[in-house]
């Protein structure tokens, strides 16, 4: 069986992406914290610090019937203190086609109890069927055992988390188990392929190692419970959700402190009452049907309290009923939690960034190369060009992409509501602020990134804020003096020469040097019209795949005349004019330049503005109205540069190649270009 083959949705953590992690670590390179657990890798490096080989399956000591029989010997204590259990643990391990191990504290094999397929033909390898003998780090390197025995805690290992790569098809979890002193004297583990992975088998070891732990316990919880219940109920307890446990009979046989919580229900005879009164008010006992996050209006001590009731059917082996498990959630608080994530995404990368306009590829590979620091980066462009697109890239390129971006419009927002959307607020902290209060923008980015768009924007008392806010990493709510740390990325974004508003009085010039490490410019689509085609084939592909359209013919003309346009609008008014061209083509889904739309907003002639200035050159030549060819061709040069500028004055002289007083000069000099440009 191969790791690749896995279905990654089986296990907690992404098997591949570790396996990746763990290559990059063998070959010396770094790994992302962010994947791999920091228990691994501190194991990983003690293990490299060792001099154990990962792709040596000859370190990997295999322990054979007559070594265990010795082992078993030379451990007599600890097999009189636990022995009588074990056959019943075997039983339960048996059953649940797992195998189990018991180790003494020297991560040395005692005892070992396997699972045997009977119907299958093709035998465990050799890894499986006699496991390993002696599992310390510096031996085998980084596993269950060694590190359930050196943190003293339940751990389970999965696939590539362990060092030897011949382990990497396995997973194994492993507990602790002790003394009546609390001296740790061993440690069980539970193994099996990665193919015949289960999500309880950590609740399970966990569950029989606190039963070696106390042999008091094991003489009543045998013959009183059955040790399947005795771990679901242990497992159940865990669970942040309030959980019922009710038996095919529909009596309830368990519930977990949780549930007790959000009921606000006391021990004794109240307690039943309550609990009766609240499946009676969800109906979850009524037949067969399950219930998925079905909101239960539940009244208790006269206050009423909202809560999501799920239900999971039990059958046996058989399919024969046995009864059903019961999950109960506060709606406030899912509702709450939903809130904090909804929308905090980055959802596009630098792949989604088209264009070979050199300043817009200097501003890519800058950004491309800034985003796996910290360092915080200002965006600066026209509106339209672009400036979030960089953002989300550059968080989705970051060791934080799988932390949240957090979007905010300081224009868009009132100014006196900026600061308890960036801090948040206590609840009662002013006049509608809601029940429970709001945690702030900067609180729900930490651990990934702020974009703060628009920051010219914001209120002067507001920077004093998150200009301290950055310095210490601390922020305080609105109505409230405790402080909560932040660690939070800040990519801002502005159309306006901030030093030149700070020169103005209007930002603050400290704020502008924290919030400016990198500055990446963005150029305006008038400057990269080379791209103009690139981008049309996007966005036309966007239009078609969002509206399940034909794919368009695009006239030569029609590019010709988009190259020539101002796009004061940028990008955003391109997809603006494509989306428009499309929704107004014909059948034959030709796009000519009669769809394009003139200043005004009625359709433009199908001649472009060069084509009608040279026409009217040759108008007024052919009349014999043209006198001076040389200043007629000045005047028609003059008017399409001011009408490709939009009549900006300096571009315009740019274009021409000439100083602005001079552009005005001529201006002035002639008649003709006083009125406005076609």
């Amino acid at each position: 069986m191969k790791t690749e083959n896995l279905s990654l949705k089986n296990f907690p953590y992404d098997v591949m992406a570790i396996k990746s992690q763990w290559e990059r670590f063998v070959q010396g390179e770094s790994v992302d914290l962010g994947i791999v657990r920091q228990l691994i890798v501190s194991s990983w490096r003690r293990s490299k610090i060792a001099g154990v080989e990962p792709y040596n399956s000859f370190g990997i000591k295999i322990i054979s019937e007559e070594d265990a029989e010795k082992q078993k010997l030379s451990h007599d204590e600890l097999l009189k203190a636990f022995g009588s259990v074990i056959p019943i643990i075997e039983e339960i391990i048996i059953k649940n086609q797992l195998n189990l191990q018991l180790f003494d504290k020297s991560a040395q094999s005692i005892h070992l109890a396997m699972f045997t397929d009977t119907n299958s033909d093709k035998p465990y390898d050799e890894v499986e069927s006699k496991m390993l003998g002696n599992l310390s780090e510096k031996v085998l390197g980084t596993n269950a055992v060694c590190l359930a025995l050196s943190e003293n805690k339940p751990v389970q290992i999965i696939g590539a988390e362990h060092y030897n790569y011949y382990l990497h098809d396995y997973f194994c979890c492993s507990a602790p188990i002790h003394d009546t002193k609390g001296q740790t004297v061993g440690a069980l583990n539970i193994f099996s392929h990665l193919d015949n992975y289960f999500f309880g088998a950590l609740g399970l070891v966990s569950c029989l190692a606190s039963i070696f732990d106390n042999r008091a316990l094991i003489q009543t919880a045998l013959e009183e419970l059955d040790i399947y219940e005795l771990a679901a109920n242990n497992i159940m307890e865990q669970s942040p959700k309030g959980v019922i446990y009710i038996n095919k009979d529909n009596q309830i046989k368990y519930y977990n402190t949780a549930l007790v919580n959000l009921l606000n229900i006391q021990p004794g005879q109240k307690d039943k009452e309550a609990l009766d009164a609240f499946l009676a008010a969800s109906r979850c006992l009524n037949g067969t049907e399950t219930l998925d996050n079905k909101e239960v209006i539940f009244a208790r001590s006269g206050r009423k309290k909202s809560l999501l009731v799920s239900t999971q059917n039990l059958v046996n082996t058989k399919n024969e009923p046995k009864g059903k498990i019961v999950f109960v959630e506060d709606t406030d608080t899912v509702y709450k939690s939903f809130q904090k994530i909804r929308g905090n995404k980055a959802l596009y990368t630098f792949e989604d960034i088209i264009g070979e306009n050199k300043d817009l590829v200097f501003a890519k590979n800058l950004a491309r190369k800034v985003s796996g620091t910290r360092a915080a980066v200002l965006i600066h462009g026209e509106s339209g060009t672009g400036k979030e697109l960089f953002a989300q890239a550059i968080h989705n390129s970051s060791p934080r992409n799988a932390s949240p971006f957090v979007s905010i419009n300081c224009g868009a927002i009132p100014p006196e509501l900026i600061e308890s959307e960036l801090f948040g607020y206590e609840a009662g902290a002013f006049t509608g602020a809601l029940k429970g209060g709001k945690p702030g923008k900067l609180e729900l980015a930490s651990g990934g990134t702020l974009f703060l768009d628009e920051i010219e924007s914001m209120p002067l008392n507001a920077q004093i804020k998150l200009l301290r806010a950055l310095s210490t990493q601390k922020i305080s709510r609105i109505g409230s003096i405790e402080e909560i740390p932040i660690d939070v990325r800040i990519i801002s974004a502005t159309k306006t020469d901030l030093l030149k508003d700070a020169d103005d009085g209007n930002f603050r010039e400290d704020l502008y040097y924290r919030i400016s490490t990198i500055v990446i410019k963005l150029p305006p689509l008038r400057d990269r019209v080379e791209d103009i085609p690139l981008l049309t084939v996007h966005l036309l592909r966007l239009q078609t795949r969002e509206s399940s359209l034909s794919t368009y013919d695009v006239c030569p003309e029609f590019i010709k005349a988009l190259a020539i346009l101002p796009w004061r609008g940028n990008i955003r008014e391109l997809s603006n004019v494509i989306e428009r061209a499309v929704a107004l083509s014909d059948s034959d889904n030709k796009l000519t330049t009669g769809l394009l739309p003139e200043p005004d907003g009625q359709a433009r002639s199908t001649e472009n503005p060069v084509t009608k200035l040279e026409a009217q050159l040759k108008n007024e030549m052919c009349c014999g109205e043209c006198t001076d060819l040389l200043k007629t061709s000045e005047g028609i040069a003059i008017k399409l540069a001011l009408h490709m500028e939009a009549g900006n004055i300096a571009k315009a002289a740019k274009r021409l190649g000439i100083s602005k007083p001079t552009l005005y000069a001529k201006i002035k000099q002639n008649e003709n270009l006083k009125t406005p440009t076609p």
